[in-house]
């Protein structure tokens, strides 16, 4: 059952959703409407011991309902926020969380616009290397992030493996996911605002370059 958040979500304007710290299984939902433009959704996890799921549907006064968000399924501590931004809702948001065992998270939302506005510094430079163990499920590789960043190179570094890439939940499987061999990298433009999801055929050493944030 659904409870309802009484006051609307307005532009620069943050609400707690949910939080939780949980000794056993559970779900909960969450309502609010909103005079925002656009939902900015914010994910910290402190502790888990199963899996934590959060979902993110929207509806019309009639009750009818699509999906507009997944945020990937967590089953670790989160060292960041994880930010997932959507646009395309109407004025009622609401949120399902599930999780499978023990967990303490935060969940929160903040009404931004609808646009994007990017400014940079001429000779301005930031790049970054990183490295993630990801397991034989699927993973958020590299959470969205509202930072600019011009591109990115993934690299499969684990022999006889393959590391299976895609950009939303269910594409980085081994039937849809964009194939990396031991030793194979691939670099895309990819701006914020866009999260990439692993999936390896055993635990992977994936590293990872950035550049612009």
């Amino acid at each position: 059952m659904s409870t309802l958040i009484m006051r609307p979500l307005d532009t620069g304007k943050t609400i707690t959703v949910l939080s939780k710290n949980e000794v056993t299984a559970g779900n909960d939902s969450q309502t609010f409407t909103i005079d925002s433009e656009a939902v900015l959704f914010s994910l910290y996890v402190t502790s888990i011991t199963g899996t934590l799921t959060v979902t993110a549907w929207t509806q019309a006064d009639t009750g009818k309902a699509i999906k507009v968000l997944d945020f990937p399924v967590i089953s670790g501590p989160t060292t960041d926020l994880l930010l997932r931004k959507i646009a395309d809702v109407m004025s009622i948001v609401r949120v399902d969380v599930s999780w499978t065992g023990a967990c303490q998270f935060e969940l929160r939302a903040r009404g931004v616009s609808g646009g994007t506005t990017s400014v940079r510094l001429a000779g301005a430079v930031n790049a970054k290397a990183s490295q993630i163990n990801c397991p034989a499920s699927e993973t958020a590789l590299i959470p969205v992030s509202l930072t600019d960043r011009a591109g990115l190179i993934i690299k499969n570094n684990t022999p006889s493996s393959t590391l299976w890439v895609g950009f939303e939940v269910g594409e980085s499987v081994s039937g849809n996911g964009w194939p990396l061999a031991y030793g194979e990298s691939i670099g895309v433009d990819l701006q914020a605002g866009q999260a990439v999801y692993g999936t390896g055929s055993t635990t992977i050493d994936v590293r990872i370059l950035q550049a612009g944030g």
